[in-house]
């Protein structure tokens, strides 16, 4: 058994996810630094689930505990994490990660690499990307295979002085040939549209 996994977001995540990404250490990496509220977070939880272009998860690793009530693995969570902004049409996507430590450890990384590895395989997305405002942001990103595209000097202000903003991308690999990978993302364009059209059910 994997000792990471994703599963979908639940109504009861949200007020984890408003301590977590209230954080100090949390806020400097988000494109948005206001703090969130239960209510603020609550709307855009309702706005996630009708939005095919979003493809969040909560990241969980198991705990080395078992749940009493059944005794099945108990799993801990790690954060939240990520595709937004999806372009179906050039199988693109936005990086998403915020979590519950955001230092460079070797579950931050492993977190980012599942995500990663769900956006390249199961979605057949063929260039992810992200933009980072810190070294240590911009440093977990490289340990996950990202590689710099660009730097905007001085783009983004955070703790009283200006940061650069630093566009980072990595490519899906060549084990999908040009002919499956068109077929395969004009199903899951035709997937979203449906998804869309059908109320948007969560992703």
């Amino acid at each position: 058994m994997s000792e990471i996994r994703l599963r979908h977001l639940w109504p009861s995540d949200i007020a984890w996810i408003v301590d977590m990404r209230n954080k100090p250490e949390n806020i400097e990496h988000l494109r948005n630094p206001l703090m969130a509220t239960f209510e603020t977070q609550e709307r855009w939880f309702k706005k996630f689930q009708k939005d095919p272009n979003q493809h969040l998860f909560v990241i969980e690793r198991l705990s080395g505990l078992v749940t009493p009530a059944n005794g099945e693995p108990e799993w801990k969570r790690l954060g939240v994490g990520g595709m937004t902004n999806i372009e179906w049409f050039n199988r693109a996507g936005e990086m998403s990660l915020l979590m519950d430590f955001p230092k460079n450890t070797e579950w931050s990384v492993e977190g980012l690499k599942a995500i990663t590895d769900y956006g390249h395989d199961t979605l057949n997305l063929h260039r992810l990307w992200v933009e980072c405002y810190t070294d240590d942001r911009t440093e977990l990103f490289q340990n996950a295979g990202f590689k710099i595209e660009g730097r905007k000097v001085e783009a983004v202000w955070r703790g009283g002085r200006y940061h650069d903003s630093v566009l980072l991308s990595r490519f899906q690999g060549d084990g999908v040939t040009d002919e499956l990978g068109a077929a395969r993302c004009k199903e899951a364009w035709e997937a979203a549209g449906e998804r869309a059209l059908a109320g948007g059910e969560a992703a």
